[in-house]
């Protein structure tokens, strides 16, 4: 069988990059051809097998369509997985007579374009399956858009054997690309409020991204530049689990956060923002973490002084967070994608 990827680039540091990477390389050890069609130009960033092929669409966005049909005419794939719903209006019409996936990265709520809405309307009505990362979006398609071809398969842990943290350092960790997304304000209004940064707790921000000057002023401002650093993204981001003792996400919104699916198979705890969607769907409340009302930052204040200042239920949560990980294997949800393919060709 030959599945076809069709997403923006895999140069960027991103979940979607990493996820997409990690589920070829998955199928293709099961035997499945792979090819990844890129919208824009450069290398991957992520690990991934040689014998994934890639194919680069020329610059030239108003001869997209063409491009791809052409390509599709050539290399003649089963199924065509759109990576995220908002380019449907150009990949469905480039698609035609072949059976197709939108893979959904965000929730339903949530547009990154005036034409989004129109863009899931395109994939509710020709695409063969819509697959979220998140029970919670399966419903806000139905509701919104009154679905019946929508699923849910969450994203994978996509690093093999990742070391247990030892929960031996004063650290508090934070991932993410530096945008309003990842509510990184947010987080920094709530770390000055907390009373164990000046009991030796420190916080780390990883990531990179267009709000780091202004990230950098406010902890100016906040005055608690003695106990936050931001470093740039990085590959080896195991290494940054295993220095810390609890892991804080702050995001206005998501799709389904790896990097909460990931940390918890570190064993690291987890305080979040309970926003939509995703959170609720990873972390087990007061048993592998803490979730905190969405951007509630005195909330988000006062868990993370819960977690700091309590080695037992450090412990605990991590203990809890490895177990609980299991869920998001990846040969169980390269299992899913299997069984999906197999239902569309039949059917």
């Amino acid at each position: 069988m030959k599945i076809f990827f069709v997403i923006r680039g895999l140069h960027d540091p991103g979940g979607i990059e990493r996820v997409t990477s990690v589920l070829a390389d998955g199928l293709v050890e099961r035997g499945y051809e792979i090819g990844i069609v890129c919208l824009q130009q450069g290398e991957p960033f992520f690990p991934l097998s040689k014998s994934v092929k890639r194919f680069y669409l020329p610059s030239n966005v108003l001869l997209r369509v063409r491009n791809l049909k052409k390509l599709y005419a050539r290399e003649n794939p089963d199924i065509i997985v759109f990576v995220g719903s908002h380019r449907l209006l150009m990949n469905i019409p480039a698609a035609k007579g072949i059976p197709n996936i939108t893979w959904e990265h965000f929730n339903a709520k949530v547009n990154w374009h005036p034409l989004h809405k129109l863009s899931r309307r395109w994939a509710v009505k020709y695409s063969n399956k819509i697959v979220t990362l998140t029970q919670q979006d399966v419903e806000n398609y139905v509701q919104i858009f009154d679905a019946k071809n929508v699923i849910c398969i969450p994203n994978s842990i996509t690093i093999p054997n990742i070391e247990t943290t030892p929960l031996t350092e004063k650290r508090v960790l934070a991932v993410g690309r530096l945008a309003s997304q990842k509510g990184f304000d947010l987080l920094l209004d709530a770390w000055e409020k907390t009373k164990n940064r000046k009991n030796g707790w420190n916080l780390r921000i990883v990531g990179s991204g267009s709000h780091l000057n202004r990230l950098q002023k406010q902890i100016l401002e906040n005055g608690i530049s003695d106990s936050v650093e931001i470093i740039s993204t990085t590959k080896n981001i195991v290494e940054q689990y295993k220095q810390a003792s609890v892991m804080v996400m702050s995001s206005r919104y998501e799709g389904l956060p790896l990097v909460l699916i990931e940390t918890m198979a570190s064993g690291l705890p987890i305080v979040s923002f309970d926003c939509q969607t995703g959170p609720a769907e990873i972390v087990e409340h007061n048993k592998t973490g803490i979730l905190v009302p969405a951007l509630n930052v005195e909330k988000l204040a006062e868990a993370l002084d819960e977690v700091m200042e309590d080695g037992q239920k450090r412990k605990t949560f991590s203990e809890n967070a490895l177990l609980r990980a299991k869920l998001f294997d990846l040969h169980r949800i390269v299992d899913l994608w299997e069984n999906l393919f197999r239902e569309i060709l039949v059917n």
